[in-house]
């Protein structure tokens, strides 16, 4: 990426943290099943890739505050920044694991703040300034937002395990950023349904990020999981409990419809073309390491067990979809490296 003395990041992808989303997601999931050393391989891989975006955005903010601006402003790439925040909760999420408490106290707090900040500016920019119709707006990036609203509300009923925070106004707070996600969720998804049914659709319209309409519903289904095993901690949680499962399989069902559909478009927009990497790639591998460990959650429901069989495969899939975007960004940016030596 250099050029001269310069970084040339001018055109850095906003949501390339979703790298480190779907890499910690698949370490937490590898955990889950007992594959440890993969776990901590992934990991290890999550920190050193999070680290580094830190400071490449960081530079290209130095260099690049115009371009910055104008992502920020841009309602195709704006929800892009909020991986940042997903990816801190997931790190927290996967560091609690390795009781590292106190790094996961920090990335979730830097998340939070995050979260704050981007969203009321994002909502008050498409309120106030955005003039564009509906197809040149929405898109599937948009439902990032709710992924890093849902892994606030995870990050948070997971953190009352410790004895760091307040169980009641934890839970609490946890349960409002799962509602709260939620109802973003049908909010957008209208919007995103209108674009795709009701808009012309050409093959530069589909994009990964589509796929976060199911990965938005997997997060929702742990989130909610979570919350459900909070109950017994909770008077306001037990009060509710049969509503949090209710609405947590229902997101799972929908999350699961959506699936084949989104194969589908995938193999009407690249049946003859050859694959070329590109970072909005990992926003595939996060929703299906996602839906995978949902579905580990939903197996602890009552009468769902027969969803274990479909565990191993799931898994095995989305490490490969890793394995196989990660490869794609090694021979990228061994080409980057290679034309820049030259």
């Amino acid at each position: 990426m250099l050029s001269g003395d310069k970084f040339q990041l001018r055109t850095l992808y906003t949501g390339y943290f979703a790298s480190v989303m779907a890499t910690g997601i698949i370490s937490i999931l590898t955990f889950i099943i007992q594959w440890y050393w993969i776990s901590a391989i992934l990991f290890s891989i999550g920190w050193i890739s999070y680290l580094t975006l830190i400071v490449l955005y960081s530079v290209r903010l130095y260099y690049f505050s115009t371009d910055v601006w104008r992502d920020l402003c841009d309602p195709m790439k704006m929800f892009g920044y909020f991986t940042f925040i997903a990816a801190s909760d997931v790190l927290a999420l996967r560091s609690i694991v390795v009781h590292w408490i106190t790094i996961a106290l920090i990335l979730s707090g830097i998340a939070l703040v995050t979260w704050v900040v981007l969203a009321y500016f994002v909502f008050i920019f498409l309120i106030i300034r955005n003039t564009r119709p509906i197809q040149q707006s929405v898109n599937g990036s948009w439902l990032i937002f709710v992924v890093a609203t849902q892994s606030l509300s995870i990050i948070l009923s997971s953190l009352t395990l410790t004895e760091s925070t307040g169980n009641d106004f934890s839970l609490f707070a946890a349960y409002c950023f799962w509602a709260f996600g939620i109802l973003i969720y049908v909010l957008f998804i209208i919007l995103i349904i209108y674009r795709l049914f009701f808009r012309n659709v050409n093959l530069a319209d589909w994009s990964p990020p589509y796929w976060i309409n199911m990965g938005a519903m997997a997060i929702t289904t742990v989130a909610g999981i979570h919350l459900e095993q909070r109950v017994g901690d909770s008077l306001f949680l037990n009060s509710i409990h049969a509503f949090i499962r209710a609405i947590s399989v229902m997101m799972w069902a929908w999350g699961t419809w959506w699936i084949p559909l989104l194969i589908i478009m995938e193999v009407w927009k690249y049946p003859s073309q050859k694959f070329v990497y590109h970072p909005s790639l990992w926003s595939i591998v996060f929703p299906l390491g996602m839906y995978t460990t949902a579905l580990t959650m939903m197996v602890s429901q009552p009468g769902l067990t027969f969803l274990q069989r479909f565990i191993l495969p799931s898994t095995l899939f989305a490490l490969g979809c890793w394995l196989y975007v990660g490869v794609g960004a090694m021979i990228s940016f061994g080409r980057i490296l290679s034309d820049r030596l030259k």
